[in-house]
C-alpha cells in the first residue's frame, strides 16, 4: 500500500492526496533579516529617525515649519517608543511561535482547499472593483481636473481629492485590493492548480485602479501596499539567499524615492520649480522633509501638550461610521489647529513613534506601543509559519513598520478592513469541511477516499 499524506490546511479539509517522494517538495529558504519587525526597526527605521532628527532644523524650516521642536527630550521619547515597540514585537512573535500550527506543505493540498482559495480571491476581486467604481467613478465627470493636475496646476490635486466619491464604510473596501494580491501571492501555500484567467483579469484591473488611486487621490501608500503584497512573500520564502536578497529594503528605499519623485513631478513641481535650482534638489529636500516634519509634528504636539482624542492611535474607531460619532461626538480638531499654527497642512504626518504617547500619556502610551508591537509580532509568527492570517496581514504590517517614522499605521482606518478580511479568510480556509458521498470515489493505495465539500 502506498503512503498517504493527510497533512492539510485546517482540520479535515478535503480528501487525502498521495505523498510526494521525499525531497520533492518545493524548497523554502530561511527568512531574510528584513522580514522580522525588529530587523526592520533596527536597520531601517532607527537610522531614518536619527537622520530626520539631525536634519530637522534646516529641512523643516525650508518646507514651512518655522519652529524646531526636536530637542533632546523629544529624541529620547522617540527612541524609547521604538525600543518598546520592538520589545512588544519580540514578545508577540515568541508567543506566536510557541502556539498554533504551521501551514501546509504542498503535499497536503486538496481540491476543497483550492475551491475555497479561488472563491475567496473572486470575492475579494468583486468587492474591491465595486468599491473602486464608487470611489473613482465621480472623476469621470471631472476630466478637466485630471488634465489640470497632470499639467501641474496648483490646487488641482486638492480639488481632485475632494471630488472623489467617499462613502464611509463602503469605499473602505478598496483596501480589499491589497488582500486580493496578498492572497494571490500566497497561491503556492494553498493550491497546486494554475491561476484561472478571470483571476488574472481581476489582478490587472485592481492594479490599474490602485495606480489611478495613488495618482489622483495622492495615496502613494496604496500602491506601496499592493507592491508589498505582491513581493514580500515570494522574496521571503522562495528567493535563494544572496547579497541582493539581503539588500532588498535598501533597494526598496531607492524605488520609493523614484516613485515619489514621479508623483511629485505632476503634483507640485510645476509650482515649486521657481524656488529650486533643479528638480533633484527639490526632491531631496521634499523627500527628507516628509520624515523630518513628521518627527517635528510629533515633538511639537508633545512640547505644547496638545490634547488629541484617539484620532490617530485608533483612527479606525474614530472614523467608523455612526459608532465613531457616538463615542467621540463633536471633538475639537486640535490636530488641524496645530498644523495651521505651527506646521503645514501639506506635511501633516504625526510621527508614528509619538502618536501613542501624545494621545495617552507616557505610561499608557508605552503600554499601547508594547501592545501594538505584540500584534505585529504575532502576525509575523503567523506569516513565518505560512498561516493564512499572517500571509494576508503581515506584508502590510511590515510596510507599516518601515514607515514608523512618519505614521502610526497599526491603528489606522486603512488597516481595519485588511485585518477583518485576514481573520475571515483564516477562518474560512481552516474550517472543517462537510462529508459528502460521491458515486465514484477515488482510490489511493487501495483505500477509499472521502471528499469533503467546500
Amino acid at each position: 500500500m502506498s503512503s498517504i499524506d493527510t497533512s492539510i490546511y485546517g482540520r479535515g479539509v478535503g480528501r487525502p492526496v498521495p505523498a510526494r517522494p521525499q525531497g520533492a517538495a518545493r524548497r523554502r529558504w530561511p527568512l531574510p533579516w528584513w522580514t522580522s519587525p525588529w530587523g526592520m526597526l533596527l536597520f531601517i527605521v532607527l537610522p531614518i529617525y536619527l537622520a530626520a532628527c539631525y536634519y530637522n532644523a534646516t529641512v523643516s524650516y525650508n518646507v514651512g515649519q518655522p519652529i524646531d521642536f526636536v530637542d533632546r527630550e523629544a529624541v529620547l521619547i522617540g527612541l524609547f517608543s521604538i525600543v518598546v515597540f520592538a520589545l512588544g514585537c519580540g514578545f508577540g512573535s515568541y508567543v506566536g511561535f510557541a502556539s498554533g500550527r504551521s501551514g501546509p506543505l504542498v503535499d497536503g493540498f486538496t481540491d476543497t482547499l483550492s475551491v475555497r482559495y479561488f472563491r475567496m480571491l473572486r470575492v475579494c476581486g468583486y468587492l474591491s472593483i465595486l468599491a473602486y467604481a464608487l470611489f473613482l467613478g465621480s472623476l469621470l465627470t471631472r476630466m478637466d481636473l485630471i488634465a489640470a493636475m497632470l499639467a501641474g496646476t496648483r490646487g488641482a490635486s486638492a480639488q481632485l481629492h475632494e471630488a472623489l466619491g467617499r462613502i464611509p464604510g463602503i469605499t473602505s473596501f478598496i483596501q480589499i485590493g491589497y488582500v486580493f494580491f496578498a492572497l494571490l501571492a500566497g497561491r503556492s501555500f494553498f493550491t497546486r492548480k494554475p491561476i484561472p484567467f478571470d483571476i488574472l483579469v481581476f489582478a490587472l484591473a485592481i492594479f490599474l485602479l490602485t495606480l489611478a488611486r495613488s495618482i489622483f487621490a495622492s495615496e502613494r501608500l496604496a500602491l506601496l501596499e499592493v507592491l508589498a503584497a505582491i513581493a514580500v512573500l515570494p522574496l521571503s520564502f522562495y528567493w535563494r539567499p544572496s547579497l541582493l536578497r539581503l539588500l532588498i529594503p535598501f533597494i526598496g528605499v531607492v524605488f520609493v524615492f523614484v516613485f515619489f519623485s514621479i508623483a511629485e513631478y505632476f503634483r507640485s513641481w510645476q509650482y515649486y520649480q521657481n524656488f529650486y535650482n533643479s528638480f533633484y534638489d527639490f526632491m531631496i529636500e521634499r523627500f527628507i522633509g516628509y520624515f523630518s516634519t513628521s518627527v517635528n509634528n510629533g515633538a511639537g504636539v508633545h512640547a505644547l501638550n496638545i490634547e488629541l482624542t484617539w484620532s490617530q492611535a485608533f483612527a479606525w474607531l474614530y472614523k467608523f461610521p455612526i459608532i465613531g460619532n457616538k463615542i467621540f461626538g463633536d471633538v475639537a480638531d486640535n490636530w488641524g489647529l496645530y498644523l495651521t499654527l505651527y506646521g503645514t497642512l501639506e506635511f501633516n504626518n504625526p510621527g508614528g513613534m509619538f502618536v501613542a504617547v501624545n494621545e495617552f500619556g507616557f505610561f499608557f502610551g508605552t503600554l499601547l506601543n508594547f501592545a501594538f508591537g505584540m500584534f505585529v509580532g504575532g502576525a509575523y509568527a503567523s506569516f513565518a509559519k505560512r498561516n493564512p492570517y499572517g500571509v494576508v496581514l503581515y506584508p502590510c504590517l511590515l510596510l507599516g513598520v518601515s514607515d514608523f517614522v512618519r505614521i502610526f499605521y497599526f491603528g489606522g482606518a486603512r488597516l481595519f478592513p485588511i485585518f477583518m478580511f485576514a481573520v475571515l479568510i483564516a477562518y474560512y480556509l481552516n474550517r472543517p469541511g462537510r462529508p459528502a458521498i460521491h458515486a465514484s470515489p477515488q482510490r489511493f493505495g487501495g483505500g477509499l477516499a472521502v471528499q469533503r465539500d467546500a
